[in-house]
C-alpha cells in the first residue's frame, strides 16, 4: 500500500489536486469500480465527481468518464451507508433501511430520552437546584442564564459516545474518572476534605449581618446628632465619603436580610453558587428594595469570605464533604443517564426501523474493523471481498473527520492498493461536529517519521494560492505563520503562481472602523455601519479584475449568526439585496396564492380560501367584482352557487383537476403540482423581485421533503392537513437558496470552501471562551496510535458550577483536561478567522472598533491563554486585585505573546498591519523582514528563523463609516443603491417612449423599489383641475389625527357599500369608525358613521351619473418596473373601466382643504407623482394609457382632474 497525506491550505487547488490524483490512477489502470472517494459534504461530492468526469474528458479517456457512476464517491455517511446495504442482510438487516437526516436523529433522540431525563429531574431535583443545574437547554449560564443545563450535559455525554464509540461499560469508567479528576484539582489547589459547615456560615453571616448593622445605627446616629463619625464600630476602620457610604449600607442591609431569609428557610437548598457568592458580597446582585453592596459590606464579611475561601481550615467550599457528595452523585448521574438514553434512543430507532449516520459508520466499521460484535466470519468474507473491489481510497477534507470516521478510513484503507488523504488543518472548525484536528496532526506527524504501517508514506504540501491576490495573501501568511507556531511556515504560506501574476495586485485590505458609541450599542452600530460601507463600495464605481463590484460579489461574515440581522436590516434599508439570511416565506403574494390554493385542496367548502383565489388571480371572471356579487346576495343559498360558479371559471380548471388526484401524490408532489395548476412561475415573472419569489417556491417544494421526511422517522401518515400545519410551522423562518446577485450575509462556519472578490470580516471584541464541561480525553500524545486512533479515548464530564469563583477557577487551572480543552477552543478560534481572512480573492475588509488590531491578535495567542491560566493557578484570598493590579497583570500576560499584530495609522493618511513573530519566507506576499540582515541569515531566507522580532508589514486603507441613521440625519443622505433590473423579470413589450426618470426622483434617491405615494411631482407635465363639487363639506378643516380619517373613509370606500340596505351600510360604518377613531373622542364624533355612509352616497351617486355603465374595482393590485429599473408595487384605491373599454384612476384623499386654489396646489405638489407612475404601471400592462386621472376628496366634497402627459 502507497499512503500519501497533501497537506493543503485555503486556496491552493486541493480540489485540483485530488481530482488529478484520481484521474491519473484511472488513467493508470484503476477502474471506475475501483474508485472509494469521500469528501465532506453531498455538493463537494457531486462537485469532485463532475470534476473528475472532466479531467477524465480532456485526457481522452471518454469510457472511464461515461463509468464515473460505478465509483463510489460520496460523504463518509453514504459510502459508510453502501458498504453497510451491500452486507444488510448478513448483519440481520433489511437492504431497505431508512437512514435519518440530522434533524430527524436529533429529534428523535430528544424524544427518547426527555422521558428518562424527566424521571431523573423529579427525583433529583433538589441535586439539581443546588448544583445549579435547572437552565433551559441550549443555553449556558455563562450566557443568557444563570442555571447550567441538565439536560445538554446529558445530550453532550451521549453524542460524544457515539461519535468517539465509547461504549456503556466504558461511560461507567468515565464516571469514576471524572470524579477522580475533580477530587485531584481540589486538592492540587490546597482544599482538604472536611465536614459540611454551612451552619457555622450561617451563623457566621448572622454575626456579620448585626455588625453592619452596628455601623448603620451608628452612622444614623450620628448623622441625626450633628456629630462627626470617624471610624466603624465593627472593626474600627475610618469612614471615608461618609454621604455616599451610608446610602450603600442602607440598600445593602436589604438584600443581606434577603439573602439571610432564603438562608433561614431551608439552608440545605440554598445553592452551593450563592454560598461561593457570599465570599465576596460587593458581588452580590440587589434585591428588590436593596442594593448591591459595596466596599464597606465587603469589609464586615471579611470573617464569612475567610471561611468559604479556606482560609482558616483549608476547606472552604471545594472541600465540603456535603458540597463534594454532590458533585459527585450529579457526575455519576449524568453518564448513567447518558447510558440509559443511549439505550432508549437505540430501542427506538429499532421500533422505527430505521438508523442514523452515525449508525451506519459503526456498522460499517464492525464490518471492517476488530469489533467483537460481528462474527469473526462474516468480518473476514467482507475484507475479502472489498479488497478484491477497491484498489483506491482518496479521502478529501481529511480535517474534518470524527475519531470513528478516521478508523474506518484506517481500516478501509488496509484494503486497497493506494491511499491519498487531502487535508488543511488549519480549517477545521467542526468541532461542534465532533471533527478532532489532532488526529490529522497525528497521522500526518506518523507519516513523517514513517511508523509502522506508515512506513514509506509521504507528506506533500501544496504551496500555490489559486484564490487570492497578493493583498488578502500577505496579511494571512504573516498572520498565520505566527499565529500557527507549530507548523511548518511553508505548510502555512502561500505564494501566487506565475498564471496568476495579471491579477497580483488587485485590491487590497481596508480596515472599517465602526462610530464610537456607548458600550451597549456599538456592535449594532458597527453592523448597521457595514452597511454604509457597502453601499459606498458599490456607489464608487470601484472595479476589481476589470469588472465593477456588484452586490453579488460581496460577503459579510461574523464569528455567529445571531447579530446579522442588523447588517441585513441595513443594507435592505439602503436598497441592497442580500442572501444568507433566514426570512419569513408567507410574506408574498406568491406564497398567499399557495397557501389559498392548498386551504382550497384540503377542504372544497373553504371560502376564505376561494375568495382568496379570486381576489389573487386576475383571470378570474369575478376578480373585480367577487365583492360586490357576494353583498348583493343576502341569501346564504345564492351565496353558496355563486361561489360554486367561482370554482368553476376556467381560471381555476387546473386547480379542480389537481383536487381529483391529489390524494394519489406524495406532499412534494403537490406542492410542485400546486405551483403549476395556479402557473405560480410565470406570476412571479410578472412581479417585482422575481428571484425571490421563485426561490420562494422552491423552498415550499423542499419544505414539502422535509415533511415527508419527518413522517417517515417518526413513522406517522402524512397528508395535505399535515403538510399544511408543517408549512406554517417552519415557513416563518427558512433560509431561501442561494441568490448570486445579493450580498451574502453568513457565518464564518457557513462561508468554508466559498470565496467572495470582497470579503467583509466583523472582528469580535473578544475570543469565545466558554468551557465545555463534557469533553473528550484522548489518549496522551506520546501513547497515540495513528493506526488505531479510537483507542484509549473517552470522555470527561467537570461541572460548571462557578467558574468565577476565585478558588474554583484556581482548581480548574490546575486540571490537565481542562486546561487542554480550553487551549483547544482558543486554537479552533484562530482556525475559524484562518477561514474568515483566506475567503477574499481581492479585496479583504476587517471590521471592528478602534483596537480591533488589538483585539484580534489577543484571541488566538496560546502563551496569553497559559498565562491567564497560570494566573488563576496562583490565586491567593489576599491577592491584590485592584484596577491598577489587574491592568499591570494584563500587560505581563500580553508580553508572553510570540507574536503581536498592530494597526499604525500616520499623520499622512497612510496605515499599515504590522505582525511582530511572522515567518513568512523572502519572496512570498507578507515577506517577514528579520532584525538580522536577510543577506546573512540562511534560516530567515527559509522561513525558519525563529526569532520572535521578525516583522510583516502589510499596507492598509483605514476607513470610518457612520450609520445609515447618522447620515440621515446629516446634510447628505445616503442615496439609495440602485439595482439592476432582474434578468428574470417579465420583458417590457411597449415601454412608453421617453418616460421621464422625474417620475420616481425624490429627495433620498433612486432605490431598488419604491412607493408610487412616495413619487415626487417635480418635472411632470400636468393639468389638475376642479371636475366636480359633490356638495357642502361633510367636516370642517385641521385637527389631529387626520390619517385615522384617511383610513376610516378608505376602508368604507373598498367595501360594496352601495349593495347594501341603509341598515347594513350604518353597521359597517359604525364598525369601521369604531375601529380607526374609537381612541379619539373628537374625530369619532366629528367623523360620524352617517358622514362616512354620505361621502360613499355622494361618489356613488356622482359617478353613476358621470360614467353610466362603468364597472369599478376597488383596490387594484398593481407591479411594474420603471424605465430606471425600479420595482414598484401597490394599490390603487378604484380603477373605473368605461363601456367604451378607456379606465380612469381614482384616488381617494382624506384632505378637508375647502379653499379650491388650495385644493389644486395641494394636489399638483402632492400626488401628481403618484398618479403618473400608475397610470404608467397600467399602460405597461393593459397597452392603453388611463385617460385622466381622478382625486376624490370626500370630506370637502371635490373632484379633482389630473390630466398627465404620455
Amino acid at each position: 500500500m502507497t499512503f500519501t497525506v497533501i497537506t493543503a491550505s485555503a486556496g491552493s487547488g486541493k480540489t485540483y489536486t485530488l481530482t488529478t490524483r484520481l484521474a491519473d490512477a484511472l488513467a493508470g489502470g484503476v477502474r471506475t469500480s475501483e474508485i472509494i472517494a469521500t469528501t465532506f459534504t453531498t455538493k463537494a461530492a457531486a462537485e469532485l465527481r463532475e470534476r473528475l468526469q472532466l479531467r477524465l474528458l480532456e485526457l481522452g479517456q471518454v469510457e472511464k468518464a461515461n463509468e464515473i457512476g460505478s465509483a463510489l464517491i460520496g460523504t463518509v455517511n453514504s459510502i459508510a451507508g453502501q458498504i453497510v446495504q451491500d452486507y444488510a442482510i448478513d448483519l440481520g438487516l433489511s437492504p431497505e433501511l431508512r437512514v435519518l437526516s440530522e434533524e430527524e436523529s436529533g429529534t428523535i433522540l430528544t424524544a427518547s430520552i426527555n422521558h428518562t431525563l424527566a424521571e431523573v429531574e423529579e427525583r433529583e431535583h433538589a441535586l439539581l437546584a443546588r448544583l445549579g443545574y435547572e437552565g433551559t437547554p441550549g443555553q449556558s449560564a455563562n450566557s443568557f442564564q444563570r442555571e447550567e443545563s441538565w439536560a445538554s450535559a446529558v445530550r453532550d455525554l451521549t453524542k460524544l459516545a457515539r461519535t468517539n464509540a465509547v461504549s456503556p461499560a466504558a461511560l461507567a469508567r468515565n464516571a469514576e474518572e471524572s470524579i477522580a479528576d475533580f477530587r485531584a484539582m481540589i486538592e492540587a489547589a490546597g482544599y482538604e476534605t472536611g465536614p459540611d459547615q454551612r451552619e457555622q456560615w450561617r451563623r457566621t453571616f448572622e454575626g456579620c449581618l448585626a455588625e453592619l448593622k452596628k455601623d448603620l445605627d451608628a452612622a444614623l446616629a450620628a448623622q441625626a446628632q450633628g456629630e462627626e463619625l470617624t471610624e466603624w464600630p465593627s472593626d474600627g476602620a475610618p469612614v471615608k465619603r461618609l454621604g455616599s457610604t451610608l446610602g450603600n449600607v442602607q440598600g445593602s442591609v436589604v438584600t443581606l436580610e434577603a439573602a439571610h431569609r432564603r438562608m433561614s428557610r431551608d439552608m440545605s437548598a440554598v445553592p452551593w453558587r450563592e454560598w461561593m457568592a457570599l465570599a465576596d458580597v460587593s458581588g452580590m446582585a440587589a434585591s428588590q428594595g436593596g442594593k448591591k453592596p459595596g466596599a464597606r459590606p465587603k469589609a464586615v464579611f471579611a470573617p464569612l469570605a475567610a471561611l468559604i475561601f479556606g482560609e482558616s481550615d483549608g476547606v472552604g467550599v471545594l472541600g465540603n464533604e456535603a458540597f463534594l457528595a454532590d458533585v459527585e452523585r450529579l457526575i455519576r448521574l449524568a453518564f448513567s443517564t447518558a447510558a440509559h438514553a443511549l439505550e432508549a434512543y437505540a430501542e427506538r430507532k429499532a421500533a422505527l426501523g430505521v438508523m442514523d449516520f452515525a449508525d451506519q459508520e459503526i456498522l460499517a466499521l464492525d464490518l471492517v474493523g476488530d469489533s467483537d460484535r460481528v462474527p469473526a466470519s462474516l468480518k473476514k468474507r467482507v475484507r475479502a471481498s472489498l479488497k478484491e473491489r477497491f484498489r483506491f481510497l482518496a479521502v478529501d477534507e481529511f480535517q474534518d473527520t470524527s475519531p470513528i470516521q478516521l478508523e474506518l478510513f484506517m481500516r478501509l484503507g488496509d484494503l486497497v492498493d493506494d491511499v491519498v488523504w487531502v487535508g488543511d488543518q488549519k480549517q477545521s472548525i467542526y468541532g461542534f461536529r465532533d471533527a478532532a484536528p489532532e488526529l490529522m496532526a497525528g497521522v500526518v506527524s506518523a507519516v513523517r517519521k514513517q511508523h509502522g504501517g506508515f512506513a514509506g508514506g509521504s507528506v506533500e504540501a501544496l504551496t500555490d494560492s489559486y484564490r487570492s491576490s497578493a493583498a488578502p495573501l500577505s496579511l494571512s501568511n504573516a498572520l498565520f505563520t505566527a499565529i500557527f507556531r507549530d507548523m511548518d511556515p511553508s505548510t502555512v504560506a502561500l505564494d501566487i503562481p506565475e498564471r496568476r501574476e495579471s491579477t497580483r495586485h488587485e485590491g487590497g485590505i481596508e480596515v472599517w472602523k465602526g462610530p464610537e458609541t456607548l458600550p451597549r450599542a456599538k456592535d449594532s452600530a458597527l453592523r448597521s455601519s457595514i452597511a454604509t460601507g457597502i453601499h459606498a463600495l458599490l456607489t464608487s464605481g470601484a472595479t476589481l479584475d476589470g469588472k465593477p463590484v456588484k452586490p453579488g460579489d460581496i460577503a459579510v461574515l461574523a464569528r455567529g449568526g445571531g447579530s446579522l440581522s442588523t447588517v441585513t436590516d441595513a443594507l435592505e434599508t439602503l436598497g441592497i439585496p442580500t442572501t444568507g439570511t433566514e426570512r419569513n416565506l408567507w410574506t408574498g403574494r406568491e406564497a398567499h396564492l399557495m397557501r389559498a390554493g392548498l386551504a382550497s385542496l384540503l377542504d372544497p367548502s373553504d371560502t376564505l380560501a376561494l375568495a382568496e383565489l379570486v381576489d389573487l388571480i386576475p383571470e378570474h371572471a369575478s376578480h373585480e367584482t367577487w365583492f360586490q356579487e357576494l353583498g348583493a346576495l343576502p341569501d346564504r343559498a345564492e351565496r353558496e352557487g355563486r361561489m360554486k360558479a367561482w370554482r368553476e371559471d376556467p381560471s381555476l380548471a387546473s386547480l379542480e383537476a389537481l383536487r381529483a388526484r391529489a390524494a394519489q401524490l406524495s406532499p412534494s408532489e403537490v406542492v410542485l403540482a400546486l405551483i403549476d395548476a395556479l402557473e405560480l412561475p410565470r406570476r412571479a415573472k410578472q412581479w417585482s423581485t422575481t428571484e425571490d419569489r421563485l426561490a420562494v417556491l422552491d423552498a415550499f417544494h423542499a419544505l414539502a421533503r422535509t415533511y415527508e421526511d419527518d413522517c417517515a422517522s417518526r413513522g406517522r401518515a402524512m397528508g395535505l392537513a399535515g403538510l399544511r400545519a408543517f408549512l406554517d410551522e417552519h415557513g416563518e423562518e427558512h433560509k431561501l437558496a442561494h441568490d448570486p446577485n445579493a450580498v451574502t450575509v453568513g457565518t464564518i462556519h457557513g462561508a468554508k470552501g466559498l470565496q467572495w472578490p470582497v470579503v467583509i470580516t466583523i472582528v469580535p471584541d473578544k475570543a469565545k471562551d466558554a468551557r465545555d464541561s463534557v469533553t473528550v480525553k484522548p489518549r496522551p500524545a506520546d501513547e497515540f496510535d495513528a493506526e488505531h486512533p479510537l483507542e484509549g479515548r473517552g470522555l470527561t464530564f467537570i461541572p460548571i458550577l462557578n467558574d468565577a469563583f476565585p478558588p474554583m477557577a484556581k482548581a480548574l487551572a490546575l486540571n490537565p483536561d481542562v486546561t487542554r480543552a480550553r487551549l483547544e477552543n482558543r486554537a479552533e478560534e484562530a482556525r475559524i478567522h484562518y477561514v474568515a481572512l483566506t475567503r477574499a480573492k481581492y479585496q479583504l475588509v476587517l471590521a471592528g472598533h478602534k483596537d480591533l488590531a488589538e483585539t484580534l491578535y489577543a484571541q488566538f495567542s496560546p502563551e496569553v491563554v497559559e498565562a491567564e491560566i497560570a494566573e488563576a493557578a496562583a490565586w491567593t484570598p489576599d491577592r491584590d486585585d485592584s484596577p491598577k493590579a489587574l491592568k499591570e497583570r494584563k500587560v505581563a500576560r500580553d508580553q508572553k505573546a510570540t507574536y503581536t499584530l498592530s494597526l499604525t495609522e500616520e499623520s499622512d493618511g497612510s496605515a499599515a498591519l504590522t505582525v511582530t513573530g511572522a515567518r513568512v519566507p523572502v519572496g512570498l506576499p507578507g515577506q517577514s523582514e528579520p532584525p538580522c540582515s536577510a543577506d546573512a541569515c540562511e534560516n530567515a531566507k527559509a522561513g525558519k528563523c525563529e526569532c520572535g522580532a521578525r516583522v510583516s508589514t502589510i499596507p492598509v486603507t483605514v476607513l470610518h463609516h457612520e450609520t445609515p441613521e447618522e447620515l440621515e440625519e446629516s446634510e447628505s443622505p445616503l442615496e439609495p443603491y440602485r439595482q439592476e433590473r432582474s434578468p428574470l423579470a417579465a420583458s417590457v413589450a411597449a415601454r412608453p417612449a421617453g418616460t421621464p426618470s422625474s417620475f420616481v426622483e425624490h429627495e433620498g434617491g433612486l432605490p431598488a423599489r419604491f412607493a408610487a405615494s412616495a413619487v415626487a411631482s417635480v418635472g411632470i407635465d400636468a393639468n389638475v383641475t376642479i371636475h366636480a363639487k359633490l356638495g357642502a363639506p361633510l367636516v370642517g378643516e385641521g385637527g389631529e389625527h387626520r390619517e385615522l380619517v384617511g383610513e376610516a373613509v378608505h376602508a368604507y370606500l373598498a367595501t360594496p357599500y352601495a349593495l347594501l340596505p341603509r341598515e347594513r351600510q350604518l353597521a359597517l360604518a359604525r364598525r369601521i369608525t369604531e375601529r380607526w377613531l374609537g381612541t379619539d373622542p373628537l374625530l369619532k364624533a366629528k367623523v360620524t358613521p352617517e358622514v362616512v355612509i354620505e361621502a360613499g352616497e355622494r361618489w356613488h351617486a356622482w359617478s353613476a351619473r358621470e360614467f353610466p355603465g362603468h364597472t369599478a374595482g376597488t383596490e387594484v393590485p398593481v407591479a411594474w418596473w420603471n424605465a430606471d429599473g425600479q420595482a414598484m408595487e401597490g394599490w390603487i384605491d378604484s380603477l373605473l373601466t368605461l363601456e367604451n373599454g378607456h379606465s380612469i384612476v381614482v384616488d381617494h384623499k382624506t384632505n378637508s382643504r375647502t379653499d379650491p386654489v388650495q385644493v389644486l396646489d395641494y394636489i399638483r405638489k402632492e400626488y401628481v407623482g403618484q398618479l403618473a407612475t400608475y397610470m404608467s404601471a397600467l399602460e405597461e400592462r393593459t397597452g392603453r394609457r388611463p385617460e385622466y386621472a381622478l382625486v376624490h376628496l370626500p370630506l370637502s366634497g371635490y373632484v379633482v382632474k389630473v390630466e398627465i402627459g404620455s
